[in-house]
């Protein structure tokens, strides 16, 4: 006998619903966050239904034999380029306009990025001190969007491999569990890459193909079970649904399954925020709740009643432009207002970010999607798309317009002709990943050792050749996020952090230091980050970089300052046989937005010394620190200002590293220190 089809997949007006949900929680988290903390969790959402329908739409075509992995990438191609060309062009457009020229060169990664979707895995590069903040990215929210495009580059070859062998079902199952156990890995260690990496998010959109598989799997089954069992009463086989509460041929779970999914995506909006390593543990709430509403079928209370509602399936089908527009629209306003725009503004932001969603829904989409001429739709989007990326990544620098790659080696002089010295990896030092760089410069009896974060980072990047004359040699040793504090371990678990989670990090790299018995020790770092907390615009984040002695420790102001100090005497105690500075640091600009930044030449001193209050009162008195403070803000500032600007040209890299002609004010003044004590 004829093994009988699977049913078609069909619409249904309630996934249109569960978009809404998920659409409408990522919108308000990021116009009024206070009101939807958690809103970001709808992009999970997203990630459960995408893997659910296209799965089913798979399956399908293969029992209908009419699969073709071609086809497939053509309705891709007309359902996701002409909505995202438009937003590209729009948000170039606008760059070109409203932007200097290095935002507007961050612009054409996003672009690049978005056009060949690997945004996810450049912003998960950039992620660090060096990186902008994340509401001055346009195209920022396209990472999402990348992890889908990447999962449905491999996931249909996977599925037509395993569907020839029976396998569907458990391989599906076996990379489930692989993904759950990286994302928890990474949930631990390595937070930054947790979010954005594909092998860890996998795991979502593979619940919701997984989700699709079964309910096919129990769709066949039922069709054969019918052809044996005519014989059975209609009233018979009404009480087994009954006895299981499963009321629709297309559910997996009970009824009541769909209140306790919404129960979940709505609790995940509101008790989720920044401030919890996500996804993580935590991210499997939403997936739960997606997974229980569309696994309890159209007909369940929830999704009957509530998502297959007109209003809800109508935001539903304009989720996708809404998603597009209305990140640009908020990331401009901020940009052009150099804050987070007002109530009023963010409000009048939306409803164009909603109106230019329905246009590009009805004359952009769905023209597209109409069959006829398929083949030069898709072949104009590509192309479209392609050059979009290319433009970008000339904007961006990654090719230069000369065709010379932009990563060719630069020349070895700072901006204002300082010859700088070449550096090479420290042989007797273990470098691997989360582990600090540690770089030699010259091979002399004197010895100097600087030890920082990113600051450090900073100093051997631009470390002079002069400096390296009379027998000297300088090692440089940094590890961004960490400061040069033995013992002492991060209390947060966001950027960086994973670093120096462990309390025995830092204190390894102090021994080394300690072993080499240099003449000196310099200690430099972003002191004020470790006694305030991480600032912007004068306002705390929710992710900080206290510190703490223990990994039991969630943090504190209080607690950080007792283990910075703690960390001090822990230096103190291991280099004794050396003269130790601390190089004081630069006049944190956290108070200023990055267009001020970039444009004021000035800024006030008694704000910055209000602002670094913190930092002489440790470094500046002998029974807190035993160390000789080299105090930067004196070369920096005079009685009344601190200059950002030096001959015309920037100090800053951003509100708180130096440039290259800063860097050399830093060496000035630790060479002058450092010869005192020959």
């Amino acid at each position: 006998m004829k093994a009988p089809p699977i049913p078609a997949v069909h619409y249904r007006p309630d996934i249109d619903g569960l978009r809404a949900i998920a659409i409408l929680g990522v919108v308000v988290f990021h116009y009024f966050p206070s009101w939807l903390p958690g809103g970001f969790a709808g992009v999970d959402v997203f990630f459960v239904i995408s893997g659910y329908l296209i799965t089913g739409i798979l399956l399908r075509d293969d029992q209908e034999k009419s699969l073709s992995i071609g086809g497939f990438y053509s309705r891709r191609i007309r359902r996701i380029f002409p909505a995202l060309t438009l937003v590209f062009a729009s948000t170039l457009a606008a760059g070109l306009g409203w932007l200097d020229s290095d935002e507007l060169q961050r612009l054409g990664r996003e672009i690049t990025g978005g056009a060949f979707f690997v945004s996810n895995f450049i912003l998960w590069a950039e992620a660090g001190y060096f990186d902008v903040a994340s509401e001055t990215k346009p195209l920022l929210h396209l990472w999402s969007l990348a992890i889908e495009e990447q999962f449905y580059t491999v996931w249909p070859l996977l599925m037509v491999w395993c569907l020839r062998r029976g396998w569907l079902l458990w391989m599906t199952l076996l990379i489930i569990v692989g993904s759950l156990a990286t994302n928890g890995y990474l949930s631990l260690n390595d937070p930054t890459a947790d979010f954005y990496a594909p092998w860890s998010r996998a795991l979502e959109l593979l619940i919701g193909a997984g989700l699709a598989i079964l309910l096919a799997e129990k769709a066949q089954r039922r069709s054969s079970e019918s052809l044996r069992t005519t014989h059975l009463k209609s009233s018979t086989i009404a009480s087994i649904k009954k006895r299981w509460l499963i009321t629709s041929d297309s559910a997996l779970f009970p009824p009541w399954v769909s209140l306790l999914g919404f129960t979940l995506i709505f609790a995940s909006f509101v008790w989720h925020d920044e401030t919890k390593a996500y996804p993580g543990v935590l991210g499997l709430l939403p997936v739960l709740g997606a997974t229980f509403l569309v696994g309890a079928g159209e007909s369940a209370p929830v999704n009957r009643q509530l998502l297959s509602r007109s209003l809800f399936r109508f935001v539903g089908l304009i989720s996708y432009p809404l998603y597009l527009w209305h990140w640009p629209l908020l990331s401009f306003g901020r940009i052009l207002s150099g804050d987070t725009p007002p109530p009023e503004i963010r409000l009048f932001l939306l409803l164009a970010s909603v109106l230019l969603s329905i246009a590009t829904y009805y004359f952009v989409e769905r023209p597209f999607r109409r069959k006829g001429r398929e083949s030069l739709k898709v072949a104009v989007l590509s192309l479209g798309v392609i050059s979009f990326g290319l433009v970008g990544a000339v904007l961006g620098d990654f090719i230069h317009k000369d065709g010379k790659r932009s990563d060719a080696p630069a020349t070895r002089y700072s901006s204002n002709g300082i010859r700088l010295a070449e550096g090479r990896p420290c042989e007797d030092f273990t470098m691997a990943v989360g582990e600090a760089t540690c770089l030699k410069f010259g091979a002399g009896s004197r010895r100097l050792v600087v030890w920082g974060d990113s600051h450090g980072m900073q100093l051997g990047r631009y470390l002079p050749e002069k400096l390296l004359e009379d027998d000297t040699s300088i090692t440089v040793i940094w590890q961004p996020g960490c400061p040069p504090l033995a013992s002492v371990v991060r209390a947060d678990k966001m950027i960086n952090a994973f670093n120096c989670m462990d309390p025995s990090v830092l204190a390894r790299y102090a021994d080394y230091i300690a072993a080499q018995k240099p003449e000196a020790i310099v200690l430099v770092g972003r002191w004020t980050l470790y006694l305030r907390g991480w600032h912007r615009l004068g306002k705390p984040e929710p992710t900080t970089h206290f510190l703490a002695l223990d990994t039991e420790d969630p943090g504190s102001l209080s607690g950080s300052r007792q283990a910075f100090l703690a960390g001090l005497k822990s230096d103190f105690s291991r280099f004794k046989e050396s003269k130790v500075f601390v190089l004081g640091q630069p006049p944190d600009l956290c108070l200023l937005n990055e267009r001020k930044r970039k444009t004021a030449d000035k800024i006030s001193r008694s704000e910055v010394d209000a602002w670094h209050q913190v930092e002489d009162e440790i470094f500046k008195d002998p029974t807190l620190s035993p160390f000789d403070y080299l105090d930067l803000r004196s070369r920096l500032c005079d009685q009344v200002t601190c200059r950002l600007r030096l001959r015309g040209s920037a100090l800053y890299l951003d509100d708180n590293h130096l440039l290259d002609n800063g860097v050399m004010i830093e060496w000035d003044l630790i060479e002058k220190a450092w010869r005192t004590t020959h």
